[in-house]
């Protein structure tokens, strides 16, 4: 994040957030850089001061911010890679909006910390002096990128066909606000924050207003979800939590919520059954690897 833009403070705020529900370590980076070519430049060699300490690292640009809040890094993206090193989609916005297709664009980065990811990263930061069009022209890095490191290290680097999987501007891991104005960007991501993540002043309890086609998840919607947790919930050895806990989330969180149906003791956001007498099985809340779908509740037994 570099200069003064106000989406800056929401891009921030979402992915700091996300990053913390997760127990992943978030690192905003704003040091200028080099003042001898443009300033993207600078997330080069920030991503690999960054990939010293840690397994993966995952890099967004400034204008990307995490959209699915419940969906892990490990479950979502990291699956993706293969046995490649290194994870990008292709350069797309959206449907209408390709780019260039087939090659990867550089705003949102996966990447193991390996030696050859190093190399690679290595090669990258360099390849800016070969000509001064790579240091300035459209589209800088990603010019480099596709014309000098890529022949080289094709080996290692996954681009996803799907793009939508990892980044997009209707993107459903992580959304990037491609190619907008500042006022643009400052309004999709502030929207986002306050209509899905703001947090009650006087409870601390979050308050996510759900739009009318979150209410009605629909049949296959509801199964998704539900076989989702399922699975989540199987994997880890089907951890319950106690009948203490249950009622506590259940009248606190769930009873009182506008997306409980009583009448069925679903929620109508997510459709899985949420109640104080069924087992985990069929109950949402008594799964211990479960947190709620739209962050109202969420405890440490989940994590």
């Amino acid at each position: 994040m570099h200069g003064d833009f106000e989406y800056f403070a929401w891009s921030e705020k979402i992915n700091r957030r996300y990053c913390e529900r997760h127990g992943y370590s978030y690192v905003a980076r704003r040091n200028p850089g080099r003042t001898d070519r443009h300033i993207n430049w600078q997330k080069i060699p920030d991503i690999i001061a960054e990939l010293q300490d840690c397994d993966y690292l995952l890099s967004l640009d400034a204008d990307a911010f995490f959209y699915a809040q419940e969906l892990k890094i490990e479950e979502e993206l990291i699956p993706l890679m293969g046995d490649k090193h290194v994870l990008m989609a292709q350069d797309f916005g959206s449907e209408q909006e390709r780019w260039t297709p087939g090659f990867p664009n550089a705003g949102v980065i996966l990447m193991k910390a390996t030696g050859q990811v190093k190399r690679f990263l290595a090669d990258w930061d360099q390849s800016s002096e070969i000509d001064d069009k790579y240091k300035w022209e459209w589209p800088l890095e990603q010019r480099s990128l596709w014309e000098v490191v890529l022949p080289g290290h094709q080996e290692i680097v996954h681009i996803e066909m799907d793009y939508y999987r990892i980044q997009a501007r209707y993107g459903y891991s992580i959304r990037h606000c491609f190619r907008q104005d500042d006022a643009t960007r400052t309004q999709a991501m502030k929207q986002y924050y306050e209509t899905y993540l703001n947090l009650s002043p006087l409870s601390g309890i979050k308050r996510n207003p759900m739009n009318e086609s979150q209410k009605k998840p629909g049949y296959f919607g509801m199964a998704y979800h539900y076989t989702r947790a399922l699975s989540r919930w199987i994997k880890a050895g089907r951890p319950v939590r106690n009948e203490a806990e249950i009622k506590r989330i259940f009248e606190t969180f769930c009873s009182p919520c506008e997306a409980h149906d009583m009448e069925s003791s679903s929620c109508r956001y997510c459709g899985c059954r949420v109640n104080l007498k069924e087992s985990a099985l069929t109950n949402k809340i008594a799964m211990a690897t479960e947190d709620c779908p739209i962050g109202r509740w969420q405890t440490p037994e989940s994590h």
